[in-house]
């Protein structure tokens, strides 16, 4: 899946946070302030660092027209990997990391940009940036609102290899063997 839109009011928005943070709970190393993990993406793709101690409310920074990173899969290794949808599935990293990084997050929001302005310098190539690496990385989906509608992207989210601290996100158009699954999750919070 490369992207999905749908009308913001046919999706349970509440509800699918809830269930990513309880997923961020049951995996990650920050059980206790699972919000650590869902991420601010800017259009460059860089992910915005925010210190723990801030309160954020991603339903509410998805309503205000920030772009969300929610993490879907624990971080892709050997062995099985988990899911979302409370599943393990078993990756091959060396096929998972051929895994290419497809249009930059800034394709959608080109139409009615400014046209003197010289967008690419801020946009991720298609090609994988090479300061990132498959190490530690994870899908995700990118949620953001237009208009009425809500987007949701799949990304693969990847540290910086200067900066353990220092994440970067890239559009993927499929998500290896989590695919059907992460579908059928995102499927349960839509309705009509």
């Amino acid at each position: 899946m490369d992207q999905m839109v749908v009308p913001l009011s046919s999706f349970d928005l509440e509800g699918f946070v809830r269930s990513i943070e309880e997923f961020i709970s049951q995996v990650y190393y920050d059980a206790d302030n699972p919000v650590t993990m869902i991420h601010i993406v800017e259009h460059s793709g860089n992910v915005v660092q925010v210190p723990d101690d801030v309160p954020r409310n991603p339903v509410d920074e998805i309503r205000e027209g920030l772009s969300v990173l929610f993490p879907i899969t624990s971080i892709i290794d050997e062995g099985p990997v988990a899911c979302a949808d409370g599943n393990s599935y078993n990756v091959d990293p060396d096929q998972d990391a051929d895994q290419i990084p497809s249009e930059s997050l800034l394709s959608d929001f080109r139409e009615g940009m400014d046209d003197d302005y010289d967008y690419d310098g801020d946009i991720y190539p298609d090609e994988p940036d090479p300061t990132v690496t498959d190490y530690l990385s994870y899908y995700g989906f990118l949620l953001y609102t237009q208009d009425r509608d809500l987007f949701i992207r799949s990304m693969k989210c990847v540290p910086s290899l200067f900066d353990e601290n220092s994440y970067k996100a890239f559009n993927v158009d499929e998500m290896g063997v989590f695919e059907d699954a992460a579908i059928a999750f995102l499927d349960r919070f839509i309705s009509g």
